[in-house]
């Protein structure tokens, strides 16, 4: 009887120190697994924080490359003067921040310029650094044969009817722009273009009336002219539409423009489905 409550008492201490056995192992287990979920989260806030920097970057970059107007042939020199100084691409978010570092320009093609940067996110336990690539083209030019620009090839869309006179003495698009609506001008007023122009309705000058275009010109209908001291101005092509294809529109009647200022920069542009790339 002594030997069999013996036997029963060792059993039980066994499973005891099974059982807590156990429970210390799933313990740590579980410790092991609440530390490496801590951990990718933190790494997952930090590479959200590098993602953050470089759509910043990309978005800095873009207000550049569009507002900027420079010389024709200056681009990658002038661009790399203007590059923000690497300090001030930084956010801090609730002690968590983002920071863009070793930024490199490098211009590759006549036009094509390629800018890399690293982009660090940073939280208070984690760093993730993200490897960023900004491709920025040149906007191709439009040649004769090629099928009829829409509105979305061109970075404004200009739906309103202009009707330039009166106490309007000047109207300026920054970027290529695509007039749906006509446009009338009368004397010693003057609308500019920075890049391409599609005029879908008719232009009417009247007087003395200027238009100067930084890109090609593209037209639905002729232009209209009422009087000889008007000045049309295109430092691109001019180009008409035959059978929904482009046609050089020579000769232009561009009445006085012999004086026409010096181009500006030639039209560059982020792709924003392909322009931007980033290794993990």
């Amino acid at each position: 009887m002594k030997n069999e409550n013996g036997y029963a008492l060792l059993l039980v201490l066994v499973i005891i120190t099974i059982t807590f056995t156990f429970a210390l192992s799933m313990s740590g287990m579980a410790l092991s697994a609440r530390k490496q979920v801590n951990k990718t989260d933190e790494i997952n806030k930090a590479t959200d924080l590098a993602e953050m920097g470089v759509a910043h970057y990309e978005t800095v970059l873009n207000k550049i490359v569009k507002n900027t107007k420079w010389p024709s042939g200056t681009f990658d020199s002038k661009l790399q003067q203007s590059l923000p100084q690497e300090s001030t691409i930084s956010n801090t978010i609730d002690s968590n921040s983002y920071r863009i570092t070793n930024v490199i320009l490098k211009k590759v093609q006549d036009d094509k310029v390629i800018i890399t940067f690293d982009s660090i996110g940073k939280t208070s336990a984690a760093s993730k650094t993200l490897n960023g690539r900004i491709t920025i083209e040149k906007k191709t030019n439009f040649k004769a044969g090629d099928s009829v620009p829409k509105p979305e090839d061109f970075y404004i869309t200009e739906n309103n009817y202009i009707d330039l006179k009166g106490g309007d003495k000047y109207i300026s698009y920054p970027s290529a722009t695509y007039f749906v609506k006509s446009i009338d001008i009368h004397g010693q007023r003057l609308l500019e273009v920075y890049g391409n122009a599609f005029f879908n309705s008719p232009i009417n000058f009247f007087g003395t009336a200027d238009i100067l275009i930084h890109g090609d010109a593209i037209f639905r209908f002729k232009p209209e002219f009422n009087g000889n001291s008007y000045s049309f101005c295109v430092r691109g092509n001019t180009f008409y539409i035959e059978n929904n294809k482009l046609k050089l529109y020579k000769p232009f009647p561009s009445g006085t423009n012999a004086s026409c200022p010096a181009p500006f920069a030639e039209e560059w542009f982020i792709n924003p489905d392909q322009g931007v790339d980033v290794q993990y």
